[in-house]
C-alpha cells in the first residue's frame, strides 16, 4: 500500500492545514486507481520506458494539484475523501514543512 497525502492551503482554528490523503494499492498496472490518479495528474500516459525502471513517488512530492474531494456521511461521523487529482499549474503553493512523512510501511487494520 502507498499513501498519497496533500496539504490544502485551507486551516483549522489552530492555523494548522487540513490534510487529505489517499491509500492505494502499489501498483501501476493499467488499471490501478494509482496509475491512472497519476497520469491524470501527469496529463500524459506513462510509457513503457517511463515504467521500465519503476515510477519513483518521491517526484510528486511538492507538486501542485487540484483535489477533488467527495463527503460521506457514514456512522462514524462526515468523512472527506479524495476523488480525484488533477494539475493545478497556476497555483504556487508553498507547503508549510509541518508534515512529517511515514516512511514505514503502511499495516492494515
Amino acid at each position: 500500500m502507498v499513501l498519497l497525502v496533500f496539504e490544502l492551503e485551507a486551516t483549522n482554528d489552530n492555523g494548522d492545514r487540513y490534510l487529505l490523503q489517499k491509500r492505494y494499492n502499489k501498483s501501476l498496472h493499467p488499471k490501478s486507481n494509482l496509475r491512472q490518479d497519476l497520469e491524470r495528474w501527469r496529463t500524459k500516459p506513462f510509457t513503457d520506458e517511463d515504467l521500465h525502471y519503476g515510477f519513483n513517488l518521491e517526484k510528486v512530492i511538492g507538486i501542485t494539484a487540484m483535489v477533488y474531494v467527495e463527503y460521506k456521511d457514514t456512522d462514524r461521523g462526515k468523512w472527506a475523501n479524495v476523488d480525484s487529482i488533477l494539475p493545478a499549474p497556476e497555483l504556487q503553493l508553498q507547503p508549510s514543512g509541518s508534515y512529517q512523512r511515514v516512511t514505514e510501511s503502511l499495516q492494515e487494520s
